[in-house]
């Protein structure tokens, strides 16, 4: 990641959760929520019970845990 932001959530109130720049991230890549992927005009809040994995063409794969 490169670095954190602070987030206000339902029920855990405020948590700093990891920031990943998307041009940074290579196929394979993966993280769990919560976390903020952006980029300059995009930005992705994957929840707390989600995971993400960078596919081969650059996609994020969301999925939900359990």
């Amino acid at each position: 990641s490169s670095g954190t932001r602070t987030l206000l959530t339902k029920g855990k109130g405020r948590v700093a959760v990891p920031v990943y720049q998307l041009n940074a991230l290579n196929a394979g890549d993966q993280g769990a929520g919560p976390a903020i992927i952006e980029e300059d005009f995009f930005t992705c809040r994957v929840l707390d019970g989600w995971s993400f994995v960078i596919s081969d063409a650059g996609d994020i794969l969301l999925n939900k845990k359990g």
